[in-house]
This record gives C-alpha cells, structure tokens and sequence, in this order.
C-alpha cells in the first residue's frame, strides 16, 4: 500500500487514479432499462400508491432537478413493479431519463409495507389529514398481516 497520504483513503484502501476496468462498465451496461423490466399495464405497485403523489407542479420541480442534478436515490421494483419511486418515474417521463433502479425482494406483503412506510413517512411533507388517509388506506394490509399472525398462533 502507498505511503503517500494523498492516495490512501485511510481504511487500507488506496484511491485510483484510473478509469474503472471495461468488466465494470460493461456489467453496468448489460443492466436491462427500467421501462424494460416493468410491467406495462401496472407499472406502480399498490403498496407505492398508499403515500398521495406530488402535485403536477412538485412532479415539474423534481423533473428539472433530475435532468440538471441526476439522480440521488434508485428506484425500487418489487415483482415488476415500481414500490419506491413513483414520483422519481413521473418526473423523468416527460424527458426520457432512464432511471437507476434496484430490484428488491420481501418474504411477503407486510414486509413490502413496511418497507414502503419506512422509505416515505418521513420523506414527505404531510400534512396530519394527509397522514390520517394514508394510514386509512394501510388498514387492510395490516389487518391481513395480522389475520396471518392469529391463525400462526391459534387464534391468539
């Protein structure tokens, strides 16, 4: 390793002054464009629908941020559908950004739930009506995980 301190990080990795190799940027190549992995009719997931979208003018905002900024967050699909980045997919549309995404995966929908309020509740700027309807909208999923946990434990 370098003794020079500019070029160590100073966890034991040094810092490369080279271009990434080709097998790094053709693996990031070979990964399918999002619009090709989605499904066509239902591109949201029900569960990504549970938080209300941005008004157009926001969705406007956060499209310009997009193409002068980049992207600061990838999307999540889940079974070929968007859970997480709605508004990230709504926004790049009209300028044809192809957006990174990760696909995610859960043992089941309340995991998926949870998942889904943990990446928006405190992302977004509700207002306590707001909040109010998207735990209305939460009560089914939960009353079906919970009818799940009873009959596991017997009714309990």
């Amino acid at each position: 390793m370098s003794s020079n301190p500019d070029k160590s990080y100073g966890f034991g990795f040094e810092k490369r002054d080279e271009a990434p190799s080709a097998y790094e940027t053709v693996a990031a190549t070979q990964v399918p464009p999002l619009s090709e992995i989605l499904d066509t009719d239902n591109p949201f997931h029900p569960l990504a629908l549970l938080f209300p979208a941005p008004c157009d003018e926001r969705i406007k905002e956060l499209g310009r941020s997009l193409v002068e900024n980049g992207q600061r967050e990838k999307v999540s699909v889940w079974k070929k559908q968007i859970i997480d980045g709605r508004s990230r997919k709504l926004a790049g549309d009209p300028y044809k950004l192809e957006l990174e995404y990760e696909v995610v995966e859960f043992s089941n929908d309340y995991d998926a739930l949870i998942y889904v309020i943990d990446k928006n509740a405190l992302r977004r700027h509700m207002s306590e009506s707001e909040r109010a309807v998207c735990a209305a909208r939460m009560l089914p999923e939960l009353r079906k995980h919970t009818k799940k946990c009873a009959d596991l434990h017997g009714g309990r």
